[in-house]
């Protein structure tokens, strides 16, 4: 089996890896094309990365005994936490950017956060790839660099 009914299953498999090594509150959602986006509540990026180092494993193991010719997946990972991100900017009454659109009951200043943490976490990603693959890298808030946790094996 090769091409889009091995990728399908691949994707199918990873999936199914994802949600059995994921913790009750974890959330699990596909991001894009081959990208998986986990939201950890509440914990700091040295417990997330070492649950993404589970998570690792557990696909590398997982999807080995299941893809053709015993091909394993392996997992570039890139992980920001809130302390990655500075909080936006107030106005004058102290309110996020009084200038910016308003999204949900949040106001924009949440949505600002989200998207930060999320090109930290893409910046880190993509530096795990650059790096060799098959590891986790945590955005480091105070270089704005990503560093090496959990590095392939």
């Amino acid at each position: 089996m090769d091409g889009h009914a091995a990728g399908d299953l691949a994707l199918k498999s990873l999936a199914a890896t994802l949600l059995a090594n994921a913790m009750a509150y974890d959330i699990v959602s596909r991001y894009g094309g081959e990208e998986f986006l986990v939201l950890f509540p509440g914990i700091d990026s040295a417990t997330a990365s070492a649950a993404c180092d589970r998570f690792r494993s557990g696909i590398a193991a997982g999807t080995e005994a299941v893809l053709p010719r015993g091909r394993a997946i392996t997992v570039s990972v890139g992980i920001a936490d809130m302390n990655s991100v500075s909080p936006p900017a107030t106005g004058t009454d102290g309110d996020a950017d009084d200038d910016a659109p308003r999204a949900g009951r949040h106001g924009a200043g949440a949505e600002a956060i989200i998207e930060a943490m999320l090109r930290n976490a893409d910046a880190a990603l993509y530096k795990a790839k650059a790096a060799g693959k098959n590891r986790c890298l945590v955005h480091d808030a105070s270089t704005g660099d990503a560093g090496i946790h959990g590095e392939g094996r």
